[in-house]
This record gives structure tokens, C-alpha cells and sequence, in this order.
């Protein structure tokens, strides 16, 4: 199924009441928290508000699992531009002194990519 495909069968969702309410609030200066979204819709409406409010967005997933999940599925959905990764940087939740210094060189990537493209946004997970 291709990316307009997409956005037809997405159209009602988009076209809800909520959908309007929340586009409506990207151009104020205000944190927006999505809650209650289900499945591939929290993608697609992270697409739809970066399409319509370029800048930079902070995504929070609950587990690196679902991060990676997230970033494959935006990756796709936006061929790879204007996606970062940003990892935790220890390789476990609660032992602070032992760094994965692979995810470190992420965080590091992740923020010279941000600070380069300060004009045209990303999206970070």
C-alpha cells in the first residue's frame, strides 16, 4: 500500500473532531501529549503534525521496544529523512555506572544532526 493510499484509508481519522482540535494547537507555542491513540495511528499523526508544523519533535515511548518499533515505522513512512534515534545511554535501567558507549555515539549523532537542521526540523525518538 503506498504512502497516498495511506492517507485516504487515514482520512476519517483525520478528519475527526479530536484530529482537528490537536493540528489546530501545532501552530501555538504549547507541549501537545498525545494519549489514547492505538496501533500505527500514533505514527501517523506524528507524520501528519511534523508535515504541518516543521520544527523539532520529541517523541517519549514507554520501552526501547516500542522506540524501535516507532522509528523503523517512521522511518518508512518518511524514506528516512528527518528521523533520530536518541537511546539511553546505559545498558541497564538501574546500573548507571555501566555506559553503552554504542548508544552514546548515537545520542552524540542524534544531537549534531538536530543542531545542523535547526531551519527544518526532526522528528527524535
Amino acid at each position: 500500500m503506498s504512502v497516498k493510499n495511506l492517507d485516504v484509508a487515514c482520512a476519517p481519522f483525520f478528519q475527526s473532531l479530536e484530529s482537528k482540535s490537536f493540528f489546530q494547537h501545532l501552530n501555538t507555542d504549547v507541549d501537545l501529549v498525545l494519549s489514547g491513540l492505538l496501533g500505527s495511528s500514533v505514527l501517523f499523526t506524528i507524520d501528519k503534525a511534523y508535515e504541518a508544523h516543521k520544527g523539532i519533535h520529541l517523541v517519549i515511548a514507554e520501552d526501547k521496544e516500542q522506540a524501535s518499533f516507532w522509528m523503523n515505522d517512521l522511518v518508512n513512512l518518511r524514506s528516512g529523512k528527518d528521523v533520530c534515534y536518541f537511546p539511553e545511554s546505559f545498558k541497564h535501567p538501574t546500573d548507571f555506572l555501566n555506559v553503552n558507549k554504542g548508544n552514546v555515539l548515537l545520542r552524540a549523532d542524534t544531537v549534531n544532526e538536530v543542531s545542523r537542521k535547526e531551519d527544518r526540523g526532526q522528528i527524535i525518538i
